[in-house]
This record gives structure tokens, sequence and C-alpha cells, in this order.
């Protein structure tokens, strides 16, 4: 069977609402600056496993939308059959069975939403005691693209977090969601508290474990390099920001000089460059708890030309690759540096980073790590619309006909038949001002009574019809029918059209589909032939006195027919003249 469709790119303007939830940020130290290490977040082991409570079976089935559910030929939410899961990992996406009192992790949201989401649909996560997220936080969904496509905001204490979408999911289809946000357990947490969330109408759990015990050697100066970073999100245009702090090790004689190398390890980032924003402290001792006992800083009351015990230069930097020597002037003084990058690809959420460490001493060593967005966002990727329409016509013994060659004869149902016609929307937009016509396009004959049953497509739609506002969602049909007749000898040639527009784009899609017959009229019934009454020619033979020739007409007399009838007209004209002779 032969299709005909047309399809055309369409805009969507569609929007989600999706639960989102936004980022928690990892435990504040104590002291303005950092901790000895990094805050203590979940161990990179193990095997998440969520316990998963699913309100009804509503998830699992997509749900019906019909022309109720639209409003108007603006977006209309298909609201419902959202595929989604979340799951709680450490900031490296490493998998754990049980949280930790008063540590912080990621809680993923990731899954399928369903076609013809709108602007300004949500979704919610909510988040239960001892969980929490970073109260009033707002962080950006983006596009594959790069293109804003929505913004994940928690509520003010922490318990809600709502994934507003905007327009540009409105635009797609098959959009695929991979967002998340921070969140932290409670330090008072105990055994018997269980994290507990809800995403999509689906509840999950965790277990809690108490807090790890209090460090014992904490307040050791450091002997070798080590390194972290701090992941910063900036409203409106300013690009997020990475402070890479690296720790040098504690000197060991009067005036030495560290060199410092450090190399960004992947795309998305890149050195700031700029002096003024390098930052270093030193310090003498560390308390019980990890931060800093006693010293100073460039942030608070160092200042930068201040060299008498600390003096820093920076020595080289490009996008990639900065160097920077770092020169201590007693024994027994570790120092920290601060190193500015800027995000460029705000999509990232991991950024690795590699230094090196030397001294002129005899000190080499490096280590590598990954700075994580530690606060929230995500990603959404889909495919563009693309609205099309797709019409097959057959009659009723299922010929297509769509050539002149495949013209049907239709002798025998005298030049008729009943047409037939199936109308899918083929493309990946939903559609709407539906119309079906059907129109003689050579030959003798006539179509009549086209009516659709656009209802196969929507319940809620008229069941009869040639015109339909929509929604005509992706993928349904429709039929109709209609009254071929009058066909002759002569090929005839009709054709189906359907036009209709995309929902969201507003592109115009069109399809048709042409039916050809011939029908043989019966042959007209011949004139019987009319007996030749006028005297038989001179050459024609007498007939035989044995066998005389019957007369068709008078009855026989033995006068001849000419004969008798002069007599007969004398013997009036005579009877006319003694009537007139009579009356004188």
């Amino acid at each position: 069977m032969k299709k005909l469709r047309t399809t055309g790119l369409a805009l969507l303007t569609l929007a989600l609402a999706l639960p989102t939830a936004s980022g928690i940020a990892l435990a504040e130290p104590t002291t303005e600056d950092d901790p000895a290490a990094p805050v203590t977040v979940a161990a990179d082991d193990g095997t998440a496993t969520e316990t998963a409570e699913t309100d009804g079976d509503a998830a699992d089935a997509a749900p019906y939308v019909g022309s109720a559910d639209v409003s108007s030929t603006a977006c209309s939410s298909v609201v419902g059959a959202d595929r989604l899961a979340s799951t709680i990992t450490t900031f490296s996406n490493t998998q754990i069975d049980a949280l930790t009192a008063g540590s912080s992790y990621r809680m993923n949201i990731t899954g399928s939403l369903a076609n013809g989401h709108c602007a300004g649909d949500t979704i919610t996560v909510a988040i239960s005691h001892p969980l929490k997220a970073n109260a009033n936080a707002s962080y950006p969904i983006y596009a594959t693209d790069g293109t804003l496509a929505g913004q994940l905001v928690v509520n003010g204490d922490g318990t809600q977090a709502t994934l507003t979408l905007n327009e540009w999911v409105s635009t797609r289809n098959n959009v695929e969601l991979d967002a998340y946000l921070a969140v932290s357990v409670a330090t008072t947490a105990t055994e018997q508290d269980t994290a507990t969330w809800t995403v999509d109408n689906t509840t999950y759990t965790k277990p809690i474990t108490p807090g790890t015990e209090p460090c014992t050697d904490c307040d050791t100066m450091p002997s070798r390099a080590a390194k972290w970073g701090n992941y910063t999100q900036n409203d409106g245009d300013a690009d997020d920001t990475i402070r890479i702090v690296v720790q040098i090790p504690t000197s060991t004689a009067p005036k030495t000089t560290f060199t410092i190398t450090d190399t960004l390890g992947a795309e998305g980032q890149r050195f700031s460059c700029v002096e003024d924003d390098l930052n270093w402290r030193y310090y003498t001792s560390l308390r019980p708890d990890g931060n800093l006992g006693d010293g100073d800083s460039t942030y608070d009351t160092l200042a930068k030309t201040d060299t008498s015990q600390i003096a820093v230069q920076q020595v080289s930097c490009d996008d990639t690759t900065f160097t920077a020597t770092v020169t201590i002037a007693e024994a027994g003084v570790a120092s920290r540096l601060y190193i500015p990058v800027l995000v460029t690809d705000e999509r990232r959420t991991e950024f690795p980073d590699t230094v090196t460490v030397t001294s002129d001493q005899g000190y080499s060593g490096g280590t590598t790590t990954t700075v994580y967005n530690d606060k929230g966002g995500g990603t959404l990727s889909g495919n563009d619309m693309a609205p099309g329409i797709e019409i097959v016509k057959t009659d009723a013994d299922g010929n297509d006909a769509d050539t002149e060659a495949e013209a049907v004869d239709l002798t025998e149902t005298d030049g008729s038949t009943q047409l037939v016609l199936t109308i899918t929307n083929a493309g990946s937009e939903r559609l709407r001002d539906v119309t079906v016509t059907d129109e003689i396009a050579r030959g003798a004959g006539s179509v009549s009574n086209l009516d659709c049953d656009f209802s196969k497509a929507d319940p809620e739609a008229p069941t009869s019809g040639t015109a339909w506002e929509g929604p005509f969602l992706i993928g349904a049909s429709f039929t109709c029918t209609a009254d071929l007749s009058g066909v002759t000898g002569e090929t005839h040639e009709d054709v189906a059209s359907v036009d209709a527009t995309g929902w969201f784009t507003g592109k115009a899609v069109h399809g048709d589909n042409p039916y050809h017959a011939t029908s043989t009229p019966p042959a007209e019934p011949s004139t019987p032939a009319t007996p030749d009454s006028s005297t038989p020619s001179s050459s024609a033979p007498a007939p035989s006195q044995s066998s005389p020739t019957k007369k068709m007409g008078l009855p026989r007399t033995g006068v001849d027919g000419a004969s008798g009838l002069a007599a007969v007209l004398v013997l009036a004209g005579l009877g006319t003249a003694v009537a007139r002779r009579s009356r004188r």
C-alpha cells in the first residue's frame, strides 16, 4: 500500500514539570578559610539500594490526552507520563548503601519526559528530615546545545525543590532529563532515622549510619602536597568559578621556594590568569578539627606586598596551565595557594585538575583531583519537532489505484464504489486545524458524502465532519468515507487531501493520495427493422401458386389490395354527391 506524506520542521513551545532539587553545599569550615582537607562526604564505595514505593501504577501507563486538555492552540501540557527515577550518590556519582550523618551527597533525578510539556510545567521533589537541600538555592538546567532550558529552585527550608522549564522543552520531543542537587544529612541523625524523598509520585528511602569518629590527627602539619577545590555558582551572566586550593608542605628550612604547576584536565574551564585574583596564606599550627590555628591570609590581614613571611609570584599562565613560586621565610611554616578558574561550560559537572609541587630543598610531589559542581543543576536533551501527516486512500475492496495503470474497473458496480481514507499524524508534533477534502482531477464521476470519524484519533473529537480543531496527537489515526459514482469509460481520477497545522510551530503540513477508476457502459439495445410495403420490383420473381405469400395487414378478400382501395374511394365520393343533391 503506497503512502504519501509530507513533513515539516517544527518549533515547539513546551515546558516541563520536573522534580528537581537544588544543590546543597558541602559543610562550611568553622573558620573563614578552608579546612585542612576537603569536607568529608560519603565514601566512594558500595552499591546504592533505594527502596522505591510507587503510588499506584499511573507512572507505567501513558495517559490519555484529549481535546478537554487543550484550552487554546498554545501549548497544553501532557501531565503524568514522565518516567523519572532518583538515586543518591557521592558527588563523583558512586553508588552507596547508606547515608552518613553530617555528610553531603548528590541527589540525581533522571529519566524521560512525556512529549507535550509546556513552558511553566513543574515537577517537584519533596525532601524529608533528616535530609535537606540548600535553602533558597537556585540552579540552571541547560540544554545540550547550551541554551538555558529551566531553573531548579529550592524553597526556604530546604524541604522541596522545583524544576520549572521554559519554552525550550516545548519545541522538543523525546526529552531526557539528567538533573541533580546537593543534599545533606543532619548531624543529629541516628540509625533510627531514614532518609526519605519523593520524585514523580515515587518515594525513595535510604538508611542512615552515625557520623564518623572525631579526627585524631587533624592537627598534624602537612608534609606533602594536597589539593581540592570549591565550585561557586554565580547568578546572571557571570561565569561560575572554581577556586583550586593547593596545600603546600611545611617548610623544612628557611627561605624555601616551592614551584607549583597546575594543569586543567578537561574542557569547560580555564585559568583566570588575573594576578589580583590569586590569593594565599600561611600558618604554623592546626586546631584539632583540622582548621587553621594561626597565620595570616591575603583575604584578611596579610597584604600581597608583605613578603616578610611569604612571597608569591605568578610565573606564567594560559587557559590550561598555571605556574607560580611560593617562597617561605622560616622553617615550620605551611601555606596554601588559591588559584582562580573560570567555568566556560556550565553544563559540565566534573572538572579534573592535576598539580605538581617541587621545592629547592628536594621535595617533589603531586596529586590529581576532580572538582565537582556540588550545588545543583543538570541538562536536558531532545529532538526538534517536525510536523507531518499521512493519508492512505483505497476503495471498499482495498484497492489503492494510486496510478492510472492501477485503475479499478467499476463496470460491475455501474461506475460506483465507496472510498476509504486513513489519515495518520506521522510527524513528531501534535496537529490542529485538520481539514479533509476529495476533488475530481479528471474524467467523469462525482464524490459525495465525504465524512470523517475523528473520534478514532481522540474519543472526545467529533464523530462526523470534514474539519477538526485538534489536538491530533502524534501517531494517532482516524478514517473517512465517501461515495464515488458516475465513472464512465474515460479514466477517472479523484484526489483526497488533508491539511493541518503544527500545534506549536504553526507550520502547515499537507498530504494527498489519488484514486483511479474506469467503467464500461452497457451497450444500447438495437431497434427492429421496419417491413418494406412498396410494390415489388418487376424484376422480382412472381410468387409460386403452390405457396402463396402471406400478406400482413388487411384480411384477404379475393380483391387486389390496391383495386379494392380505389373502389372504396369512388363509392365514398359518389355518396357525397348524392347527399348534396338531396339537400337541395
